[in-house]
């Protein structure tokens, strides 16, 4: 098993990840905002992460929490245990630090799971250092799959 980290990312570098033809197909983003706020906007290809209620009951006084209760895509979790993903970007909206998160938030949760996930090729495991609404337009967000005028969706 490697041992990894997560590491920061800003805009910018989600930004050059998924403007990178190679790169954007071996990175995956994992929006840990509420549902509802997913359903309303969200990145090209990012992917929501479940946590609801009952969820949240079952893991009480647990260490941690299975990543199949978080991302319950089998296929999705076949292609990041054989190594298929390179960058597993976890986006909050709180944008902080990994310090900055409650014990119990989602994206800690997350990050935990993934941490001890065991893949066959090891990933970079990054939490994005900016909000989602950020007013520079690094980030584009996406509603309902429509592409902003001049966009080509992977800017």
């Amino acid at each position: 098993m490697v041992i990894e980290v997560v590491v920061p990312l800003d805009s910018s570098g989600l930004a050059r990840l998924l403007r990178d033809p190679q790169e954007s197909c071996r990175t995956l983003v994992l929006d840990c905002r509420p549902f509802l706020a997913y359903c309303q906007a969200h990145l090209l290809d990012a992917r929501p992460v479940h946590w609801n209620g009952l969820l949240r009951r079952r893991s009480r006084g647990r260490s941690g929490v299975s990543l199949e209760w978080l991302v319950p895509d089998r296929a999705l979790l076949a292609r990041l245990r054989k190594g298929e993903v390179a960058h597993l970007v976890v986006l909050d909206e709180a944008g902080g630090s990994v310090s900055a998160l409650r014990p119990d938030s989602l994206a800690r949760l997350l990050l935990n799971a993934l941490l001890r996930e065991e893949r066959a090729a090891a990933s970079h495991i990054y939490l994005l250092q900016a909000k989602v609404e950020e007013p520079q337009g690094q980030i584009f967000i996406l509603t309902f799959g429509e592409i902003p005028a001049g966009s080509s969706g992977r800017n």
